[in-house]
């Protein structure tokens, strides 16, 4: 395209500079050109259009040229886009697969069913502030059942237990079960007979899940203070909301069996009941504490003050004593010391001298006891 263009300025051109050269040739072997002559206007006005259209087309290649840099610039970021598409469609499919893989395993393999159920009642437990490590609750720990009237022992393993210690239960039971096979189909179909025959069939499947969660014994569980209902926990709203829309009797035969439907949300509102409960134990614990604390430092300034007063009577009886024998030796002038001092001037006697008494060296400090001194100052 681009060289067919070139190769047609080039004729243009060539014809422009032949038609120059003819009219300079013809003028040279002719008579001057008279401008006015209407052959030679109408070749001035042909050579002025060629000239416009060389201006064009060379325009034009121009253009040509820019838009063909354009297009191969385009065509690298078309092959770099094309790279990244490749490769965000290999990541596409590597996640349907893995979801697909996820899906088929979510509902045909009973056992991955209950091991996704767990761990999204776990997940829930921790978002909401309650942790295994914390003792607040823990998952399939063995327990011990005795039956009351042949004294035979089982171990049962419950999916969760979580720990309220409550005023009226201390436990709650929780077991995961989920059965997504006809859900899925019932979730599925086109018809309504259709949603209705997989509906009932999903229906059944839980009342099914309820009777052998009932058969297990949870409630006996030694030594576990326990709520008097088991939850049944589903993984989906879906699921539970499906159930309670459409059987008629499916809370008759919960009551019954002390069990106690759940999904997600409904679940919510029970963890938040244990979480209130936990706070208000810790606040409660932090309480006792704090009293069991002010107690003991009650107690101790008790002894203390006894000690003390004790200490102060027994001070001030010795003091007593001391300001007698104080006053007996030296404290007075008729004190032994007054009558040796006597006896040496009287007899002449060759001794060494006696420091002299001073008034501070006769007195003995008694100790005040300020809740005497009160007593005595709201007397007078």
């Amino acid at each position: 395209m681009i060289e067919t263009l070139i190769i047609s300025v080039i004729v243009l051109t060539i014809s422009v500079l032949f038609l120059v050269g003819y009219f300079f040739y013809y003028s040279k072997k002719t008579k001057p050109v008279d401008l006015d002559n209407p052959e030679f206007l109408k070749l001035q006005n042909n050579n002025e259009k060629l000239i416009d259209r060389i201006n064009i087309t060379e325009k034009y290649l121009e253009d040509l040229k820019k838009d063909k840099e354009q297009l191969i610039l385009d065509r690298k970021n078309v092959e770099e886009f094309k790279d990244q598409s490749n490769a965000i469609l290999t990541e596409h499919k590597n996640q349907a697969s893995i979801f697909k893989n996820f899906h088929e395993k979510l509902v045909g393999d009973a056992k991955y069913q209950g091991r996704f159920n767990e761990k999204k009642l776990r997940r829930l437990l921790e978002k909401n502030g309650l942790s295994e490590d914390d003792g607040d609750f823990e998952e399939r720990k063995g327990h011990t059942i005795t039956d009351p009237l042949t004294g035979n022992k089982k171990v049962v393993n419950p999916d969760f237990i979580l720990n309220i210690k409550g005023p009226v239960t201390d436990h709650i039971i929780i077991d995961c079960k989920v059965s997504l096979k006809s859900f899925q189909e019932f979730s599925n179909a086109k018809d309504q007979e259709t949603r209705e025959f997989h509906l009932k069939k999903h229906i059944e499947s839980v009342k099914t899940h309820i009777d052998q969660l009932s058969t297990k014994d949870y409630l006996k569980i030694h030594n576990l203070n326990s709520f008097q209902y088991v939850v049944l926990f589903l993984p989906f709203d879906s699921c539970y909301l499906s159930i309670l829309e459409k059987s008629d009797d499916i809370l008759d035969i919960c009551f019954e069996k002390n069990i106690m439907l759940s999904g997600p949300i409904s679940i919510m509102s029970l963890i938040s009941t244990i979480t209130s409960i936990k706070n208000q134990e810790k606040q409660i614990s932090k309480i006792d504490s704090m009293i069991g604390k002010g107690e003991d430092i009650y107690n101790k300034f008790s002894i203390l003050k006894k000690s003390l007063k004790t200490l102060i009577s027994s001070h001030n009886t010795h003091a007593k004593s001391l300001t007698e024998v104080v006053h007996t030796s030296y404290g007075s002038s008729q004190g032994l010391e007054s009558k040796i001092i006597k006896l040496k001037d009287d007899h002449g006697l060759n001794t060494g001298q006696i420091s002299k008494t001073e008034e501070k060296d006769k007195m003995i400090t008694f100790v005040e006891d300020p809740e005497e001194l009160k007593k005595s100052n709201f007397k007078n």
